[in-house]
């Protein structure tokens, strides 16, 4: 996997911190010493050692950074180990987050960090303050996955043009002989579909419909735009309107496991727990009366470990038990299984102790270096799920500095839940411990739902209570209110001062 280093002044955290989370989200390994840096450790052979190791070396650059020893010295070392052969032909890329033009400031042509970097042509992130600044970063973020040969997506997952391609690949077999003009015209049209829900455009719902009723002209109904309509549903919120579209593909492909299994999460989300069982049950009987497909192989564990989130939601730990049991053939020693049966016994009340034979194993499975995460998504946010209730569990017995090291672990497989970062936050506080600047890294997150508001604004009292900023206090008022959960309790509740 291609590493990528990132170099940058604390006073340019809040675009550095963006940054990084966008990178890891395109599935790249990324050094931020804030985030990744090992306490007790020299902290300047961590960085050489990271340097060494990187493919791409991601200067923040700004007149902060110009003035910043430590990164200046980080430049020395990239441009020092580039001229000796670095055996990864380390790159340079500079992401401008200040004003290049000289009209306005002469920064950029004082106090260079390397020789001739003024003829370095870079990424421009600048302009935060500009109506048109999530397109330039939208601009800025994507060239710079593509040149560290990675692809930038948003936080939410929708179908890839690739999967299209293949469902009309797969209907032209079935169905009909569509013309490679007809398929063109569909792929174009689903390619900016994709391009506009990457810019958050407004358009991107009438878009899909639009699709969807000009693919009647080639082909009956294509699955995947129903799903990505659904997607862009639920991702503002429509959930009812989501799981419409999701009974409607249980009605026109009844015997598709993949429209009953995404109505269960629809349901799931809707709090529809018994209805979502009773889809993902569904799912299960198509997946087996099928199960000489290569689909069905391949997708069957992730609906019974999915199943199994489902009855723990539900309380029904026996049932739960009972699943793990009855496919443990299927399931063998997958990292998931493990996660499934330590969280189930946290959940069940047992005593936990980090020294479990199981708990080794799963450990063992993420890698020899902890901070790098998998491919599979889902598997990071179970990982994270599952350090986050450990955390939890010794919360339980005031064991603070452990619930610390977990939830911090958490945060490395789930890095944009405000959740986790608010507790963590909250705990730093509680231990006295200094927090200011992991709050600002949580507080460039973007909150979506009711909880992540309640959270967002425990994020901001927190920065209240350390800073005594009286606008943090307001703000934090602001989004208790707009989170709906006011019945949680203010957030000074959580004190005991």
């Amino acid at each position: 996997m291609n590493k990528v280093f990132i170099s940058y002044s604390t006073k340019d955290s809040y675009i550095a911190f963006r940054i990084y989370y966008s990178l890891i989200n395109a599935g790249l390994d990324v050094f931020l010493y804030e985030r990744k840096g090992e306490k007790g450790m020299n902290f300047i052979s961590q960085i050489h050692k990271n340097i060494c190791e990187s493919k791409y070396f991601c200067l923040i650059d700004s007149s902060n950074a110009r003035s910043a020893p430590y990164v200046r010295e980080e430049c020395d070392y990239a441009t020092k180990i580039m001229n000796n052969g670095n055996p990864n032909g380390l790159a340079i890329i500079p992401c401008f987050v200040e004003d290049i033009d000289r009209t306005k400031s002469n920064w950029f042509y004082e106090n260079q960090l390397f020789p001739e970097q003024e003829k370095i042509s870079g990424l421009k992130f600048y302009g935060i303050d500009r109506v048109d600044y999530l397109e330039v970063y939208y601009n800025g973020i994507n060239e710079l996955c593509s040149l560290c040969k990675a692809t930038y997506k948003p936080w939410a997952d929708y179908p890839s043009g690739e999967d299209f391609e293949n469902e009309l690949e797969s209907l032209r077999v079935k169905d009909t002989p569509t013309t490679d003009e007809g398929r063109t015209f569909l792929k174009t049209d689903y390619a900016n579909f994709i391009y506009s829900t990457l810019k958050g455009s407004p358009t991107s719902l009438d878009r899909i419909n639009t699709l969807i009723k000009d693919c009647t002209l080639f082909y009956n109904d294509v699955f995947i735009c129903y799903i990505a309509k659904a997607q862009i549903l639920a991702d503002s919120n429509q959930d009812d309107e989501a799981l419409k579209v999701f009974n409607y593909l249980s009605k026109k492909f009844p015997e598709d496991p993949r429209g009953w299994y995404a109505m269960s999460a629809a349901q799931f989300y809707t709090y529809d727990l018994e209805g979502s069982l009773s889809s993902i049950n569904k799912a299960l009987q198509l997946l087996e009366k099928y199960k000489k497909s290569k689909n069905s192989s391949d997708h069957k564990p992730e609906v019974l470990l999915n199943k199994f989130q489902l009855l723990l939601a539900m309380e029904e730990y026996q049932e739960a038990r009972n699943l793990l049991d009855d496919f443990s053939n299927i399931l063998m020693d997958l990292p998931q299984k493990l996660i499934a049966e330590l969280k189930l016994e946290l959940l069940e009340g047992r005593i936990f102790n980090n020294d479990d034979e199981r708990y080794s194993r799963l450990k063992n499975s993420y890698s020899v270096d902890l901070n790098k995460k998998f491919k599979d998504e889902n598997l990071n946010r179970l990982i994270g799920d599952l350090e986050f209730n450990i955390g939890m569990f010794y919360f339980k017995s005031g064991q603070l500095n452990e619930v610390l090291n977990h939830i911090d672990f958490a945060l490395i497989f789930a890095p944009t839940n405000i959740f986790y970062h608010a507790e963590f936050n909250f705990v730093k506080v509680l231990t006295n411990k200094s927090c200011v600047q992991s709050i600002q890294e949580a507080l460039q997150l973007s909150p979506i739902t009711d909880e992540d508001y309640y959270y967002y604004g425990l994020l901001k009292y927190l920065s209240y209570i350390v800073t005594g900023s009286k606008i943090d206090f307001e703000v934090s008022n602001h989004f208790y209110l707009k989170s709906n959960k006011t019945d949680w309790g203010f957030y000074d509740s959580h004190f005991k001062f």
